[in-house]
């Protein structure tokens, strides 16, 4: 009897005791509220200025990159530009602007368009020797010239010469006079080799006559000075 007595006096501390530590743990978590509308809507503007500054630094970061891309194009544009025919042909190549001063040598074969003479004899050749001032992608020739169809007419003068290296692009004027007191001015442009001239004689005599030709430009001294 006495044991039974101990025994449910056991169960009865062991089940109060659970009921205190429930008691304590349930008294120690504080109340969940659900927050005020004023608490939302602030936690609401801290979330977007949160987001907004996200969104600058992202923005930040692209300008940064757009800034080093266009930095690397004035770069790329600032060096030596090939063209190869068409624009869609372009080449840029990464190194130095060419600038210098140089001797320079070119020949040119022309043909007379509007000459009725015979086939043989409307063929015209000029030489230059002279300087290249070079400040790519511009170069400037200039130097006396020896033109003509043949020794008897055979004239003496002088030549300057504008080339955008980077275009092809040539245009050139010349003065010369021959031995028979023929005084000579030609106006030429063109692409790359070929070219299209107008020439200008004034004779002793007063008589002016005008030329057309297609001529073919060797630029020997520009060639050895880029390569």
């Amino acid at each position: 009897m006495a044991r039974m007595r101990l025994r449910h006096l056991t169960v009865a501390s062991a089940a109060l005791c659970m009921l205190l530590l429930c008691a304590r743990v349930v008294l120690a978590t504080p109340p969940t509220t659900k927050p005020t509308s004023a608490e939302a809507e602030k936690a609401e503007k801290t979330e977007q200025v949160k987001q907004t500054e996200q969104v600058k630094q992202t923005e930040q970061v692209k300008q940064t990159e757009q800034a080093k891309q266009v930095k690397q194009t004035e770069h790329v544009k600032q060096t030596r530009t090939q063209f190869y025919g068409r624009q869609a042909g372009v080449r840029y190549v990464r190194q130095p602007l060419r600038i210098g001063m140089s001797w320079d040598f070119q020949y040119e074969q022309g043909f007379v368009l509007n000459d009725p003479g015979p086939f043989s004899k409307r063929w015209f050749g000029r030489v230059r020797a002279g300087v290249l001032v070079v400040k790519e992608p511009w170069i400037l020739a200039i130097g006396p010239v020896m033109e003509g169809a043949g020794l008897p007419s055979l004239a003496w003068g002088l030549q300057v010469e504008v080339t955008h290296l980077w275009r092809g692009l040539w245009a050139q004027a010349t003065v010369s006079m021959d031995g028979g007191a023929n005084l000579f001015s030609a106006l030429s442009a063109g692409f790359s080799l070929l070219g299209f001239e107008w020439q200008r004689r004034l004779s002793g005599g007063g008589e002016v006559t005008n030329g057309y030709l297609l001529k073919l430009r060797v630029p020997v001294g520009i060639a050895i000075f880029l390569r």
